[in-house]
């Protein structure tokens, strides 16, 4: 009987043993995961006079997707919601449907001071005490989305804009970022030869 007691102990040992190892062995993949990026950059939007008056908004934003970027938004017109993109023929579908299958943490609004999807008055505050330019905090909201998907190589992160001052202000926040001239008055508007210089990898 003794002997019988001694067995099932040994055996309740070894399973008990195996379940812990494999409890670990999935703890440590799943850190390991977690630290790695799902995207390789990100690719975001401006909307007034970028979206806007993009002739290839879909295909512009396919080709980000397709080569393995986030996409996103980053706008500083007040009226922009996660609410109502979807009701503007300029938003392409893909753009939202990405934006939303993520939680709209790609979705970003200067104005309303939303970065990375959340209410953060806190954050832009501080960005705008150090320097008083939207397109400087259009440089926080970027960092902010790259950070929400562990993205750290900022030379992947492009920001799509039409304006010249927030071009700059975006530039001098980090020089890494790749801001692309994106419509009137900078240059011409949204289409596939806007990428035409871009790579994408």
């Amino acid at each position: 009987m003794n002997l019988f007691l001694v067995i099932i102990f040994g055996f309740l040992i070894i399973v008990l043993s195996l379940l812990m190892y494999i409890a670990y062995r999935n703890h440590v993949n799943e850190k390991y995961y977690k630290l790695q990026p799902k995207y390789k950059g990100l690719c975001i939007f401006d909307i007034d006079q970028t979206l806007t008056t993009g002739t290839e908004n879909y295909k512009v934003v396919q080709k980000c997707l397709d080569s393995g970027y986030a996409v996103g938004i980053s706008t500083a017109g007040g009226m922009y919601k996660p609410e109502n993109l979807a009701n503007f023929e300029w938003m392409p579908v893909n753009l939202y449907n990405f934006m939303k299958k993520l939680k709209f943490i790609t979705f970003n609004n200067v104005r309303n001071l939303i970065a990375a999807g959340e209410y953060d008055p806190v954050g832009y505050n501080q960005a705008f005490k150090f320097k008083q330019s939207w397109g400087w905090l259009k440089g926080y909201s970027l960092i902010e989305t790259a950070k929400a998907l562990n993205i750290t190589d900022y030379s992947k992160v492009y920001l799509f804009d039409n304006d010249p001052g927030y071009i700059k202000g975006c530039k001098e926040y980090n020089a890494n970022f790749n801001v692309i001239c994106s419509g009137p008055p900078c240059g011409d508007v949204l289409s596939l030869k806007t990428l035409k210089n871009i790579i994408l990898y």
